[in-house]
């Protein structure tokens, strides 16, 4: 983009009046942006309610994660509807998303040497021979 349309009324007027590609691209962009950030929110929640078994801590962690990605996302809509800018929400969101991501890593990290024993056990096991 040569401008930012919610900033610069020019650029929006042009934006608007754009037809084709320009049109469709936007579009795209729309809702590759909203098919995101749902998948975010609705993957941090989700992701939450499956710890909240084995380590509350995290869980309730993930699913603040998540409800305050889905809130800059409600804002970021109230914002576009009202006409003010939405690009600090949409940091906001991306940095939330981003400390969601990577807290699955580290989540995976520390799992990693369960998942290794579980797996020596299971091994161990199918190699002793079944009693009769």
């Amino acid at each position: 983009m040569s401008c930012s349309p919610s900033v610069d009324q020019r650029c929006a007027a042009a934006e608007s009046t754009a037809s084709g590609l320009l049109q469709q691209l936007n579009q795209l962009h729309t809702d590759s942006g909203l098919i995101g950030f749902l998948s975010a929110a609705i993957g941090a929640v989700l992701l939450g309610m499956t710890l909240m078994v084995s380590s509350a801590r995290w869980g309730r962690l993930m699913i603040a994660i998540g409800l305050t990605i889905a809130a800059t996302g409600l804002l970021d809509i109230c914002l576009l509807l009202a006409g003010a800018d939405i690009g600090t929400t949409e940091r906001l969101r991306t940095l939330l998303t981003s400390a969601w991501l990577a807290s699955i890593g580290i989540l995976l990290l520390r799992a990693r040497p369960i998942l290794t024993s579980a797996t020596r056990q299971r091994t161990s096991m199918t190699l002793q021979p079944r009693p009769r």
